[in-house]
């Protein structure tokens, strides 16, 4: 079964569930969607300065849950995950 690590760079809750119910009814039954909530910043995402703060956030998410046991690592050169490396940067 194919996974999909889907980041939600704010703090809320509420935005990751939505997500998870969409991402999920969109990809199908043999994806198995997980998402991740961002650990620090804001719960909206509204001006350049929390954006900036989002990508890190997106970042830390994104390790934390490769940290865990059954995560999978997208193949290489995602590039949404190239484009974030380069605002973080």
């Amino acid at each position: 079964m194919r996974q999909l690590l889907v980041i939600n760079p704010n703090t809320s809750a509420r935005v990751s569930a939505l997500l998870q119910q969409h991402v999920q009814a969109a990809a199908g039954p043999h994806v198995a969607v997980r998402t991740a909530t961002a650990r620090f910043g804001a719960p909206c995402i509204a001006c350049e300065a929390i954006y900036a703060v989002a990508a890190h956030t997106a970042l830390d998410a994104w390790a934390h849950a490769l940290a865990q046991p059954d995560a999978v690592p997208a193949p290489g050169g995602a590039p949404d995950l190239v484009a974030l490396l380069g605002q973080a940067a």
